[in-house]
């Protein structure tokens, strides 16, 4: 066995240098309402995740509310399936090929557009219209619309997450006091957790869908909602470990009522990253116990109306503009825009000082030479799934093999069946039992992820 090893990691060292995957931060800007300043610009702007986030290029988007007046921003979705990354505004969603960075249409949203989701496949979009009590589903490739969903009277459709499972997608609205559970295939509501307290604002969910931790009006912290039982568990008040309570009816925070508009699960669901938009902080709490117990709180640079979780799960982008480490709980990095006279006619300035960015609507995408090979989300959800942290690799789905984080089918059984040398997150060579050949799947070093699914490489084992 020690030859093949050596083999192995030969032939594993000189495919790693080829197929290094490149991690990139994607961000749309406006991404906080149709500021231009503070979000950076118009385009998606582009930081490369392993250069300190240095400022790569801004990609140019349409998206016009009139004229050369950019439209507010509501959401941002991406996939590695189709190669295609898509833009709400207000009024109109926009699909851009993630290759050529080339506009490949754009419609006008039935309703208005708001924060949509993009099942894992890439196939169809469930897009929340602007306050309405309805979704929208669409083609994604067509843009063609498929039908309408009612959510009942008076939702107000305002947020969308689609389970990594693809078979369930999760509603929520600025009307209702409850969280609609969609059944994709029936295309129909057939549950609705709640109510909590009050209407439901951000929310994000576990990688079984069995938990839905979500912010409401009015509340400095978050509640938590039991999906399988449809009834609410906990309430969780930041104001008890000592901070400012949001005064009601005030300005103190951007997206008044909701002093917190923004929440995160970590990728191995331990903890759970709310913001606060009254005391300009992040904070954390312990989610491996119930109710969930406060860990400790960080302050952000500005008013935090967002965050969201890398796709490694080692770091936090509060819309503050800040990179935070998550085992560290410290600032690795700011996200800057350097300005350029583009940028100055767009802004009307003289100034040659580089714009620190904030952002609501942002997520990785990594490539491999120009080729997208996994896509992050806009919303930062856990991604626990049989009791394993999904970051690479492949879980079963329908018996067909697939990696919810790469949004990609593999051609490889990765389940208890299969044979082979184990990783440090799940098989770095595995084989099919008798086939006589063991295939190189999943490479990691360093929490830097060097494979390409559905790629297939044989050795002899015997």
């Amino acid at each position: 066995m020690k030859p093949i090893l050596a083999v192995l990691i030969c032939c594993s060292a000189l495919w790693a240098q080829e197929k290094t995957i490149k991690r990139y931060l994607y961000v749309a800007s406006p991404g906080i309402r149709d500021y231009l300043l503070p979000s950076g610009g118009h385009g998606v702007l582009v930081f490369d995740v392993e250069n300190d986030y240095k400022f790569v290029k801004a990609i140019p988007t349409r998206g016009y509310a009139s004229g050369t007046v950019p439209d507010n921003i509501k959401g941002f979705m991406a996939s590695a399936v189709t190669n295609r990354m898509y833009i709400a505004t207000l009024k109109k969603l926009e699909c851009i090929d993630l290759v050529t960075e080339k506009s490949l249409w754009e419609i006008n949203c039935t309703g208005g557009c708001d924060r949509g989701a993009l099942s894992p496949d890439g196939k169809i979009i469930v897009q929340a219209p602007l306050y309405q009590d309805y979704w929208v589903i669409y083609d994604a490739i067509t843009g063609k619309e498929i039908r309408k969903v009612s959510a009942g009277n008076g939702f107000r459709s305002h947020n969308t997450i689609f389970n990594q499972n693809g078979k369930e997608a999760y509603l929520a609205g600025i009307g209702s006091k409850h969280l609609a559970v969609l059944d994709v295939e029936k295309m129909e509501v057939v549950k609705k957790v709640g109510p909590f307290t009050e209407v439901i604002r951000p929310f994000t969910m576990n990688g079984k869908g069995t938990l839905a931790f979500v912010n409401v009006n009015h509340l400095i912290g978050f509640e938590v909602g039991d999906v399988t039982t449809g009834k609410m568990l906990h309430r969780v008040d930041v104001t008890k470990e000592g901070f400012k309570p949001y005064p009601r009816g005030s300005d103190l925070a951007r997206h008044k009522p909701s002093p917190s508009h923004g929440i995160a699960m970590t990728a191995d669901e331990t903890e759970i990253w709310v913001v606060d938009g009254v005391n300009d902080h992040l904070h954390i709490y312990d989610v491996t116990v119930m109710p969930p117990k406060y860990k400790q709180s960080i302050a952000t640079k500005v008013f935090p109306g967002w965050v969201t979780m890398g796709l490694d799960g080692m770091v936090a982008y509060p819309s503050s503009g800040e990179v935070i480490d998550v085992k560290t709980k410290k600032t690795i990095a700011n996200l800057i825009r350097p300005m350029d006279n583009e940028l100055k006619k767009l802004l009307g300035t003289n100034s040659n000082a580089p714009l620190e960015v904030e952002g609501e609507k942002m997520l990785e995408i990594d490539f491999i030479g120009s080729e997208p090979v996994r896509a992050g989300d806009q919303f930062g959800v856990g991604r626990v799934v049989d009791g394993k942290v999904i970051r690479e690799g492949c879980m079963e789905k329908n018996k067909v093999n697939y990696d919810p984080l790469a949004n990609k089918v593999c051609d490889e059984c990765c389940g208890s069946e299969s044979v082979g040398i184990r990783g440090l997150a799940g098989p770095l060579f595995h084989g099919e039992p008798g086939d006589g050949m063991l295939r190189l799947f999943d490479l990691l070093g360093k929490e830097k992820p060097l494979y390409h699914p559905g790629n297939v490489y044989h050795f002899p084992t015997r």
